[in-house]
């Protein structure tokens, strides 16, 4: 079994959409994988009100990860995701363990700065 442990940084309007973006993501980047240790944390950018808050202000941080019956599949996986802009690998399972942690730091502070 081959791990890759990765993340994806998105926002509120985009393609994977709001329900099951966890499986879509995975579809995309890892299609012959089985994702699992899914964590998602968001929060609202935008302070104040106005047109499109709810909709426009939204980020979303979704880390997975994806395990693979070989290594060539989980590098096909790799390659797929390190050419789109919004994911991120990382190359052990403490870095990634690491990331949770400081956006779990994150979402906690952004949330109480932009409670609505």
């Amino acid at each position: 079994m081959h791990n890759v442990y990765w993340m994806y940084n998105g926002y509120s309007g985009d393609v994977f959409g709001f329900a099951e973006r966890n499986e879509k993501l995975a579809a995309k980047f890892a299609p012959q994988g089985k994702s699992t240790l899914v964590r998602c944390f968001s929060w609202l950018n935008q302070l104040g009100f106005g047109p499109g808050y709810y909709n426009n202000s939204g980020v979303y941080f979704l880390f997975q990860r994806s395990t693979f019956k070989t290594p060539e599949l989980g590098e096909e996986a790799v390659r797929l995701m390190r050419a789109h802009y919004a994911v991120t690998v990382y190359e052990t399972e403490a870095d990634y363990k690491k990331a949770i942690e400081l956006k779990r730091l994150d979402q906690r502070d952004m949330r109480k700065r932009h409670p609505y």
